[in-house]
């Protein structure tokens, strides 16, 4: 397969999880989320598109980095795989946050995301450093989100604003 389009590919499938939360989300962003008890230090909602966007990106060309050279190679399954496990939970946050408006079931969610976000850095290590140095900005976001779920399921019992 050409480089080039194999690199877009994935980094399309990323950006695709993107998209369908950017659905899931956009309906509750101004009826249920703005009404929720959060931090001072939420970030504007205008600041989680583009922060996604570009970690979409890194994620897209860091599994692009990984499996470049063919699913032949020792490992490059298991880590792709790993891939697809962190990219099912990410797929499933906005969903349970926003449309099931349940933020302590989004917690659990998170938490399992980040784990397997850090079970794929690892594995991602065993063949690009590179590839897995691009996925630790993700992590860390990942881990301010925990932090941040956390605390408006704290703040907000049941899902319902304070």
């Amino acid at each position: 397969m050409n480089t080039l389009l194999l690199l877009a590919i994935c980094i399309a499938i990323p950006m695709t999880v993107g998209f369908l939360n950017g659905i899931a989300t956009a309906r509750s962003i101004d009826t249920w989320y703005v009404h929720l008890d959060k931090p001072s230090w939420n970030p504007p909602n205008w600041v989680f598109a583009p922060v996604w966007t570009v970690l979409y990106i890194m994620m897209g060309t860091a599994l692009w980095l990984v499996i470049r050279d063919g699913f032949g190679a020792p490992g490059v399954v298991t880590a792709t795989i790993a891939f697809a496990v962190q990219m099912t939970f990410n797929a499933a946050w906005s969903p349970v946050f926003f449309l099931l408006r349940d933020p302590a079931r989004a917690l659990l969610v998170v938490i399992a995301l980040d784990i397997s976000v850090v079970a794929t850095i690892v594995l991602f290590a065993q063949h690009s450093l590179l590839a897995a140095a691009l996925l630790v900005p993700y992590l860390g976001w990942g881990l301010f989100a925990t932090a941040l779920t956390a605390v408006i399921s704290q703040r907000n019992p049941g899902g319902q604003p304070a």
